[in-house]
């Protein structure tokens, strides 16, 4: 029968790493099973044997645990991540498992396809084992789906259900949920040793340390984790959604009861995580000093880095957004399939429009009939990338993110949903301009003057405007991230106001309920957070703009005037 190739890893016994052998292999089902499983294969984006290889997280612990010990006093989580030591020169923490394994979601993103609430979707969809199912797999582990061995019954090639095979569901390289390659790129050379991996070279410090990001993306696969607008693209893949690896949160998942996405903002996110990494300014300064002068780096500590992030970040949510849109539209007129995933985009897509144009309470003198124009019953996009990116390029003198957005709303006023091919033409330019615009972003200081100007405008949208919960929450976490870093100094009237708001909110992206989650092939469970629609929900459903706008305004008040 036909194999997916063995994946042979390289062995490092310099840095004391053994040799790993994972078999990728279809499960045995005669000629026809086995043509089903080329069939999926030949479906991918990849040639096999020219892609770097996923290592897996195992081979990460070795060095970033710091010699501590155990990385949790839960035994379930400690049994998992034996400790080494290493010199600590101030550059990186090397102990990022311990932050990861127990206080990271990622590291419970394949959890949470076990759950109650997972086992009713995959039943409402017609899914045996949606834990399985590489629709999610794709955004809820690291592992590369095109690398999973396949479990297809004759003559289900084409089918939308397509499993994965049970042999891999206690591979720890699944089970332990979005892990370091899921972010930083696979660390293991090609099959056909053509395109080197990053394990090796990023494991000294000569010259790994002082190369540029392009020459290690490019000669290396390893992905940029400095550039904003890289950093958000890599975040927005899943937690937005990329057609083009297979990553989409569908209307028939959510109508099966996947939580809503939160709106994304990079900031919030990083920072939440929480961070596992020192940021620049927070490295010893014999290391920032060298770094900078070796590479001639740009950089002032008195620079609002943080704002540059989110600001930048937030270009790339909407350019990410329509791009999300202009792929499934574009795909939806070929035989192109998700990914090489076999589900087929299809367009209109309702999960990438506006859910609340539907799904809310009828009532008199609403506020959404106050909120941004259209065609009455027309549901636009999803409104909340579109706010932040608007200030951010009022902010550099770029043209108003606004003029794009109505070009795209009138496409789909004209019609339901709007003409295919318009749509296309006029989100294609769209995202070439906000191309652009993140370059600019990319080249500009971020001075505590300009951080000023960020918070007058956040402010000015915040009482002009109305706003979805979506859209609001974002507008807060930016106007608390910007005035951290602009004002430090403490304002009573500001800071009264801005606990109201964070009242208004769920704020904390983490909240959700504590369970007891045993992973396949464990033998105990471990303690995980789980998403809890009870607490999440009611305030998206409660969100009065009336009260947001009304706080904004005594905060606009008390911030200083423009010099």
């Amino acid at each position: 029968m036909t194999r997916r190739p063995t994946v042979q890893l390289l062995a490092l016994a310099a840095l004391g790493v053994s040799s790993v052998v994972v078999h990728l292999s279809a499960r045995e089902g005669g000629s026809q099973g086995a043509d089903a499983v080329q069939k999926v294969a030949e479906r991918t984006d990849k040639t096999l044997g020219n892609e770097r290889t996923y290592m897996g997280p195992d081979t990460c612990i070795r060095c970033h645990t710091n010699g501590l010990g155990t990385v949790s006093s839960d035994p379930a989580i400690a049994a998992l991540f034996p400790a080494t030591g290493l010199v600590n020169d101030s550059w990186c923490l090397l102990d990022e498992v311990k932050t990861w394994a127990t206080a990271d979601k990622h590291s419970q993103a394949y959890t949470s396809l076990l759950n109650a609430r997972s086992k009713r979707m995959g039943e409402i969809m017609g899914v045996k084992e949606i834990h399985r199912d590489r629709r999610c797999l794709a955004c809820h582990t690291a592992y590369p789906v095109d690398d999973m061995p396949l479990d297809l019954q004759p003559g289900a090639e084409d089918s939308v259900e397509v499993l994965v095979a049970e042999s891999i569901s206690e591979d720890r390289k699944l089970t332990l949920g979005v892990t370091c390659e899921g972010c930083h790129g696979f660390a293991g050379d090609s099959q056909d040793g053509k395109k080197k991996g990053w394990y090796v070279a990023h494991a000294t410090k000569e010259p790994w340390r002082f190369e540029e990001m392009k020459t290690k993306q490019d000669r290396n696969g390893f992905f940029d984790v400095r550039s904003s607008a890289a950093k958000a693209a890599n975040c927005l893949s899943c937690h937005l959604g990329d057609a083009r690896e297979g990553r989409v949160v569908t209307h028939e998942m959510y109508a099966a009861g996947h939580p809503p996405l939160p709106g994304f903002e990079l900031r919030s996110f990083l920072n939440q995580m929480p961070k596992h990494w020192r940021e620049f300014h927070e490295k010893g300064d014999s290391v920032r000093n060298e770094f900078v002068k070796r590479t001639k780096l740009d950089y002032d500590d008195a620079d609002l880095h943080e704002t540059k992030d989110l600001l930048i970040g937030s270009v790339v949510a909407v350019r990410e957004n329509y791009r999300l849109s202009l792929d499934l539209a574009e795909m939806s007129r070929s035989e192109a399939s998700l990914g090489g995933l076999p589900a087929k985009a299809e367009w209109p897509e309702l999960s990438q429009f506006d859910c609340f144009a539907c799904h809310h309470d009828l009532k008199d003198q609403g506020w959404r009939q106050e909120r941004r124009g259209g065609v009455p019953g027309r549901p636009l996009l999803r409104e909340w990338p579109s706010l932040l990116a608007d200030v951010a390029l009022e902010v550099v003198g770029e043209p108003r993110l606004s003029e794009h957005a109505k070009a795209v709303d009138a496409t789909l006023a004209d019609q339901p949903f709007g003409d295919t091919e318009t749509f296309i033409a006029t989100t294609r330019k769209t995202v070439g301009d906000l191309d652009a615009a993140v370059r600019v972003l990319e080249g500009t200081k971020f001075t505590k003057s300009v951080g000023e100007k960020v918070l007058r405008v956040l402010a000015d949208r915040a009482v002009n405007g109305f706003y979805d919960y979506d859209s609001a929450r974002n507008l807060l976490w930016a106007f608390q991230h910007v005035r951290a870093e602009a004002l430090p100094e403490p304002s009573p009237q500001i800071e009264g106001e801005l606990e109201k708001l964070s009242a208004m909110f769920v704020m904390d992206l983490k909240a959700g309920r504590t369970v007891q989650q045993r992973l396949p092939g464990a033998v105990q469970g471990r303690e995980v957070q789980e998403v809890d629609l009870t607490k999440t929900l009611p305030p998206i459903a409660d969100f009065d703009p009336a009260k947001f706008r009304a706080s904004f305004k005594v905060i606009a008040e008390a911030l200083p005037a423009a010099k």
